[in-house]
């Protein structure tokens, strides 16, 4: 399950796709897991932009799925495969785009 917040000052800067191309990376190249999925507010226009761009599929509507000051929210669920980033990401800099000790972290075993 994957959760990003990114502090207002640096939205709109590339931080959010750079750390969410980073953790697509090593969740599965380094983790070797098979899903990454998230939770996303259907009012949060840009994250899903993002999170579209980057090829996760949204998989459904969980209907007033959490509360907030006493009113109900629905909530989207986004995932991705890791086959689906393998052949959907195919440039390098989908797969590989991560800081310069990325190779040092998945040599660790």
């Amino acid at each position: 399950q994957f959760y990003i917040f990114i502090h207002p000052d640096f939205q709109g800067r590339g931080v959010g796709k750079a750390v969410t191309q980073w953790m697509l990376f090593y969740a599965f190249r380094i983790r070797k897991l098979l899903k990454v999925y998230l939770y996303v507010d259907p009012r949060n226009i840009r994250a899903m932009e993002l999170y579209e761009k980057l090829h996760f599929s949204r998989e459904g509507t969980l209907r007033k799925h959490r509360s907030k000051d006493g009113v109900f929210l629905d909530m989207h669920v986004y995932g991705i495969l890791k086959d689906e980033w393998l052949a959907k990401a195919s440039s390098a800099a989908m797969r590989m785009n991560c800081p310069s000790d990325c190779m040092a972290v998945g040599s660790v075993e």
